[in-house]
């Protein structure tokens, strides 16, 4: 199977594949529309035993010269104490059909609807890539998906956390982490709010959302791909002409047979934090308000507890890893900006002074406080469960 990477301005299309010089042709898809920043921003490194990525983690803990008299000397202490810590790879496919027949009904011998179909196996790749990368899971016979099946980042953020506990055990130059998990605030603590009961009501049901922080970079979260497929690592597409396949025909009874060329495509991957400063969440933020107040209650609280998070990630003081960006749905990002609007009074020279607003679109991305940014990202769902 001949392989070849194409760069074409454009997704890959079937004459893309038919120019390879094999009949099976075989692409790497390098151009996709939908677009996951949470993909884009992560660090990515190889595996390093198959399919698994064994790293060391250093031990989160200050060590810190010791004061001593000066007959003394000055004394101090330090060392470097690691665990090991193992990353799986997930694996996630997908496949499309194309009817050879539609080639004889469009001017283009169908070229251009089956490039379209490629683009959204593609697209199909992304979402479920993103989804993984932040939540994992394995399908269940009932449908739903458990996080502690294959791990995504939101397995290391499932328990809420005690803020100032942590803070006080970095203090007393202790890890303050406790188990596996990573820094996660409740925004509900301290919540505030008239329809306090409804809130408490909807404990059960998926109408909460999160917001997720990373500092990316070998040392901090990551993504990986395995390094004995390094040359297909990304997204892979297999193209396969003429399948056949029978099926039977409900007008007259008889089997028949028709030919399609089908088009697979896969990518493989797994998530780590080599350094637990480097992940955080936001979690249980109500996005069912009615009253404004309320509204502007939860998003002040959210603003104050990504102001905390960002903070912690501060005195981890990680080597090799850039700022702590936050992600979170497009519906939060609206409700923020609303409160933006409303909190800060923008004044320019020009025709729309005093007015107030930002303006009638909502921008992808807010700044929170200087250098702290919140991006929309569609894999951050709108109907996450309470966390306890």
């Amino acid at each position: 199977m001949d392989q070849t990477t194409l760069i074409n301005g454009m997704y890959p299309t079937i004459f893309d594949y038919e120019d390879s010089a094999n009949i099976n042709g075989m692409t790497v898809i390098d151009e996709i529309t939908g677009q996951s920043d949470l993909v884009l921003d992560a660090c990515v490194i190889p595996t390093n035993s198959g399919f698994r990525h064994e790293f060391k983690r250093e031990i989160e803990k200050k060590y810190n010269a010791k004061a001593a008299a000066f007959d003394e000397g000055w004394v101090a202490s330090g060392g470097t104490r690691t665990m090991m810590v193992s990353v799986p790879t997930m694996r996630i496919t997908d496949a499309k059909e194309f009817d050879i027949l539609t080639e004889r009904l469009t001017s283009d011998g169908g070229a251009a609807r089956r490039a379209r179909n490629i683009r959204n196996l593609g697209d199909s790749l992304i979402h479920e890539k993103a989804n993984q990368l932040l939540y994992g899971g394995l399908p269940h016979p009932d449908g739903n998906f458990d996080a502690k099946e294959i791990p995504g980042f939101a397995s290391y953020v499932d328990k809420i956390s005690d803020y100032d506990a942590m803070i006080q055990r970095w203090e007393n130059e202790e890890c303050p982490f406790e188990d596996e998990n990573c820094l996660a605030l409740d925004n509900q603590d301290g919540a505030n709010t008239t329809d306090s009961a409804t809130v408490e009501s909807d404990e059960a049901n998926k109408v909460w959302t999160s917001i997720y922080g990373f500092a990316f970079g070998e040392k901090g979260a990551f993504t990986t791909f395995p390094s004995n497929l390094a040359m297909l690592a990304g997204y892979k597409a297999d193209f396969f002409p003429e399948q056949l396949a029978t099926y039977q025909d409900k007008r007259d009874g008889l089997t028949k047979y028709r030919t399609f060329d089908l088009v697979t495509g896969e990518c493989a991957f797994g998530v780590g934090v080599a350094n637990r400063f480097c992940l955080t969440a936001l979690r249980n933020i109500y996005l069912k308000h009615k009253a404004k107040d309320d509204i502007f209650d939860e998003m002040y609280r959210v603003e104050q507890n990504l102001i905390k998070l960002a903070d912690f990630f501060s005195l981890g003081k990680v080597d090799g890893v850039g700022q702590m960006t936050f992600y979170t749905n497009r519906y939060l990002i609206h409700q923020m900006a609303q409160y933006q609007q409303n909190r800060i009074v923008r004044v320019d020279m020009g025709n729309n002074s005093n007015k107030g607003n930002i303006g009638d679109t909502t921008p992808a991305e807010l700044e929170i406080a200087p250098g702290l940014i919140l991006k929309s990202d569609f894999a951050i769902k709108r109907t996450e469960a309470f966390i306890a």
